[in-house]
């Protein structure tokens, strides 16, 4: 063989496993963030329904996220936030004992790619709620350890701008 024929195979094959390799983790990452259900099938859901007064005002309801499958270590956490509080609030950050990292991120589809962004806030005005739904915004947890189980539940603690704090139970689910 001569050295420019082996020299294309070799470009040829390692191009193939590297678009393979990224399609692969690319799968992952959406798969997190991608449609695992909707409000509709949340509202539907019994656990999914029970609500979490946290404020005087402020209530959280259909806290979810699907269980993690096999090596996967981020997942997609999703609810409504309802401001009754009488004033607008921001959502700045989140934690969780199950996660080492939470973001607040948002999903979008630009220039013919899906694209998921950290967001500094998310602005609830008073008398209005927020819903974090797949395929827009949603709390990133990352390095989940321990991995919930389905039909378990974890808190989960939201930090506002002005300093107070809102928990929530999320419920687990299978997946399908």
């Amino acid at each position: 063989m001569n050295t420019h024929y082996q020299l294309t195979r070799f470009t040829k094959s390692f191009f193939y496993k590297a678009t393979t390799l990224w399609l692969v983790l690319s799968g992952l990452m959406l798969t997190a963030c991608g449609p695992t259900s909707t409000s509709e099938d949340a509202a539907k859901s019994p656990q999914a329904s029970r609500s979490t007064e946290i404020e005087k005002e402020i209530a959280i309801t259909q806290s979810q996220m699907k269980e993690l499958a096999g090596a996967q270590k981020n997942g997609a956490v999703y609810m409504r936030i309802a401001n009754g509080s009488g004033e607008p609030i921001s959502v700045v950050s989140a934690s969780s004992p199950v996660a080492e990292i939470v973001e607040i991120h948002r999903t979008s589809y630009q220039d013919g790619m899906m694209q998921m962004r950290q967001v500094d806030k998310v602005d609830i005005a008073n008398g209005e709620s927020f819903t974090f739904t797949p395929r827009s915004y949603h709390f990133m947890l990352m390095n989940v350890d321990p991995k919930p189980k389905a039909d378990s539940e974890f808190p989960l603690v939201i930090q506002l701008a002005d300093g107070k704090e809102l928990t929530t139970m999320v419920q687990v689910s299978a997946l399908r």
